[in-house]
């Protein structure tokens, strides 16, 4: 849909047919028509078109016809429920909700009245997008779209269908120095300057256009390096009447074929708004966004402030840190770091050798705000991969708590450079290219009893599952046990020596055989349903070969022992899934090459890693390292895998990275940035899923959950961030009825103690997971594997098979029930509440919980009425 300027005839008939109509707050002269990003039909909007010259239509002001008015705001779309508003002097919206009458605004509305608020952070809270970007000397610059586009009347504002576009052009976008000729004749500069000018202007500009040698006035670039003065020649010839077609011909006279660069900074930032039926979504169009030369945008920041809640609301933010956590409104921790963290983690392909914080993965690109009896959901649909959370409470800059989105645009690094003597300086080096698709974020809104986290965990699912709610007969392990999830370990790579002369060898931990026996033994231990996920079992171990190929490793009992294997797990009530990495290559065989098929670092050297030492947190070159692959290769990878696996007939597949890494390539003409791979992995995990549509999915992104029928190494818990106030299971709230998952291998985690992890899978709706072999812990020693510290299965099959049976029993009466509602009842005491009406109190504490008639013993839960441990 191209939008059309509407002339005046045309204004007044779609006035009287109750259509759209002109409103600005700020235009510039016609522009080239282009076309819109989004060409959907919406309600409420009119598809206005003139026979004349194609261009976009003004921002248009919906006739009211008696619909409720926000004051100092413009009606300019709606649609059966929601009505989209504009202020024509601030460029903020709001949204009119016609069910209940409340009002959602992008920006506080008396941030005037601030008292903590600076003159800079006031103008924040007017702004609806900030952005940074690298100027030609390399340093950083933040501007604001109400200090440096808004407040100088820069931005223009467009209807498209089911709303809006505001373009916001930040910066001083004047053409400066470039509006003056560098050359013009003797007689052209009279008739068409000086003579139109007073005397001592005349001779003032002169000065500043003195003869060359050809007789010909030339500019005098130094002297009008200075602002003042550029700025009075400027204005010069602007009284005088000089036009750009004079300045063309002059140019062309005198064969000036390049003009002065401007280095003076300039963006345009196009914001589109769009009503979809109860939601907002919000738009940076990526592919139209401008920056002027030398100058580089690195990130983008959409509407801080929408729905943020005021100093004496009550409340908390919802953030995707783990499982989840919530910041309380106005929790006084104004000391504390505002929380900043990156969706799907940190990108690998970063030459710092440090180790980074070590905190939990945003799994999920959803955030949200209560306050009151109201509750905001952003979900970031668009530029996910590229996005980061951010969010504050009230009382540090501003009074105000928030929590929004931001995008980044270009990639950093740095690389150490010889310098004098024997110094080394660290050089910046800045992605060339920046990321040109949309970065989108809907908004929902909630109210009453939906406005608490269950409601926004219904609202997110909703939206991940396509818009449709599984029916009941859908949701897993409603007729079935509680997963049990085992995963054994087959050829590890070790050292052996032979005379002294070390080489190379492998060591099977267990065999296809030793596996299936430990099922048994299970499966006579009361374990059933249990998900068999087997790593290290084919090109060469845990560390495999890259699988353009598949060869079952003969040590652990070659093909026909898996398939054996695959049999005897399904008649055992139980499922095996194979596992396979993708995206980190620790042994090429001569089918990968570093050069071809690595990915690339910021600084083009192939994305090599090494594990880290704990100690020093750093990458150490004492183990073997791995590099990542590019994601043009991941394609052509999977494929020929898929190919080999087929043909084995096993449902099962285990995705070990795909679902958990994801990392850009900077190579030179074939650059990924993070959005680019996201869109590849998930079309590899797709395709791979029509071979084994039984898929395992180890932590758990976002983007593979569609694929996903089992998760491992989900989040039961969070980075325990100072700013935030308590963890929630919103991860778990959101998969719980419709995934089986379970967290990290138990006997490997920090937490041993078998009561607590007892009542946390309660708490979380989780099944117990662990990794065990048959061969004992110590084989791991002196090993890539040495984190494997605790692994032999006889010393953990009674304690594992005993923790089973309870949290079988503990949640049995939820299986395949949604996990509805969540509430901490006092410090260490949790109520997890299901949508078949049961409930299940959790108590962490060494003192029994009283409470509403119910008795939770210490250190124990309590299910439904009264069933419990």
């Amino acid at each position: 849909m191209r939008a059309r300027r509407i002339q005046a005839a045309a204004l007044m008939a779609v006035l009287l047919a109750g259509g759209v109509a002109a409103l600005s707050g700020s235009f510039a002269p016609e522009k080239k028509e282009r076309q819109t990003a989004h060409a959907a039909e919406a309600d409420g909007i009119a598809d206005v078109r003139t026979s004349g010259e194609a261009a976009r239509a003004p921002a248009a002001t919906l006739a009211s016809n008696g619909a409720a008015q926000v004051d100092g705001m413009d009606l300019v779309a709606e649609n059966g429920r929601l009505g989209l508003y504009l202020n024509r002097s601030t460029a903020e919206i709001a949204v009119r909700d016609a069910q209940n009458g409340q009002v959602w605004f992008s920006n506080p509305q008396h941030r005037d009245a601030d008292t903590i608020a600076s003159s800079y952070e006031k103008d924040a809270l007017a702004s609806q997008v900030s952005l940074t970007y690298l100027d030609v000397k390399n340093t950083r610059v933040t501007l604001l779209s109400y200090t440096d586009s808004v407040s100088k009347k820069q931005f223009e504002v467009f209807s498209i269908p089911g709303g809006i576009r505001v373009e916001y052009t930040f910066g001083d976008n004047s053409k400066g120095i470039d509006a003056l000729p560098k050359l013009i004749s003797k007689e052209r500069m009279r008739t068409l300057v000086t003579d139109k000018l007073t005397e001592s202007e005349a001779k003032y500009l002169l000065r500043q256009y003195p003869l060359n040698d050809q007789g010909i006035h030339e500019r005098f670039d130094l002297s009008l390096s200075k602002g003042l003065v550029l700025d009075r020649v400027v204005k010069d010839f602007q009284e005088a009447g000089y036009t750009e077609e004079d300045l063309r011909q002059d140019n062309e006279e005198n064969q000036v074929t390049e003009q002065t660069a401007n280095a003076r900074p300039s963006f345009m930032i196009p914001v589109e708004y769009r009503l979809d039926g109860n939601q907002l979504v919000a738009t940076i169009v990526g592919q139209d966004v401008k920056e002027s030369a030398g100058n580089k945008l690195t990130r983008l920041e959409l509407l801080r402030f929408m729905g943020a809640a005021g100093p004496s609301d009550e409340g908390y933010m919802l953030i995707p840190d783990g499982s989840g956590s919530l910041i309380h409104l106005n929790n006084g921790k104004t000391k504390d770091d505002a929380y900043v963290q990156r969706l799907y983690g940190a990108d690998l392909t970063n030459s710092d050798r440090n180790r980074p914080q070590i905190s939990e993965t945003a799994r999920l690109p959803v955030f949200g705000i209560k306050s009151g009896e109201r509750a905001l959901v952003g979900i970031i649909e668009e530029g996910d991969a590229m996005a980061s959370i951010q969010a504050d409470v009230g009382g540090k800059l501003n009074s105000y708590n928030y929590i929004y989105g931001s995008f980044l645009l270009r990639s950093e690094d740095s690389v150490l450079m010889p310098g004098t003597g024997s110094r080394l300086n660290t050089v910046q080096l800045v992605q060339a290219t920046r990321y040109k698709g949309n970065m989108s974020v809907r908004y929902g809104f909630l109210y009453d009893g939906e406005a608490s986290l269950g409601g926004m965990a219904d609202m997110y699912r909703a939206r991940l599952l396509g818009g449709e709610q599984p029916t009941d007969a859908k949701r897993s392990g409603a007729n079935g046990a509680l997963p049990f999830f085992l995963d054994v370990a087959g050829d590890i790579p070790i050292r052996k020596s032979v005379l002294g002369i070390p080489y190379a060898s492998m060591e099977p931990l267990t065999t296809f055989r030793q596996a299936g026996a430990m099922v048994s033994q299970l499966n006579d231990k009361q374990v059933g349903n249990v998900n068999l996920r087997y790593l290290g079992w084919f090109n060469k171990g845990v560390n495999h070969k890259v699988p353009t190929h598949l060869s079952v490793d003969g040590a652990i009992g070659g093909a026909a022992g898996l398939k054996s294997l695959a049999d005897s797990v399904v008649q055992a009530g139980g499922r095996l899934y194979p596992d396979v990495a993708f995206q980190k290559v620790y042994q090429d065989g001569g089918a990968f090459s570093p050069a071809k098929d690595a990915a690339r670092f910021v600084t083009k050297d192939p994305a090599k890693r090494y594990p880290y030492d704990l100690a020093r947190m750093r990458q150490t070159a004492d183990k073997k390292p791995y590099y990542l692959l590019s994601p043009s290769r991941l394609a052509p990878y999977a494929e020929s895998f898929a190919k080999a696996y087929e043909r084995l007939g096993i449902p099962g597949l285990s995705l070990r990275d795909l679902g958990d890494d994801l990392h850009s390539d900077y190579r030179d003409g074939r650059t990924y940035d993070r959005q680019a791979a996201e869109a590849e992995v998930v079309k590899q995990i797709a395709a791979l899923s029509r071979t084994a549509p039984d898929l395992l999915v180890a932590g758990g992104n976002a983007y593979a959950l569609p694929y996903a029928a089992q998760i491992v190494d989900a989040p039961l818990g969070s980075s325990g961030f100072n700013l935030a106030d308590e963890t929630v299971p919103f991860y778990q709230m959101v998969l719980h009825g419709y995934v089986d998952y379970a967290g990290e291998a138990m006997n490997l985690g920090d937490e041993q103690d078998p009561e607590l992890q007892l009542l946390k899978l309660v708490e979380y709706g989780a099944s117990p997971h662990f990794l065990l072999t048959d061969a004992p812990s110590s084989k791991t020693k002196y090993t890539a594997f040495d984190d494997w510290y605790s692994i032999g299965f006889q010393d953990w099959a009674d304690t594992a098979a005993e923790l089973y049976a309870r949290v079988a029993q503990a949640l049995q009466s939820v299986r395949g029930a949604r996990m509805s509602s969540y509430e901490k009842l006092q410090e260490g005491v949790y109520k997890t509440g299901y949508d078949n009406g049961r409930t299940i109190v959790v108590n962490y504490t060494d003192a029994a919980y009283r409470a509403d008639g119910i008795v939770v013993p210490a250190k124990s839960f309590l299910v439904g009425e009264g069933e419990g441990s």
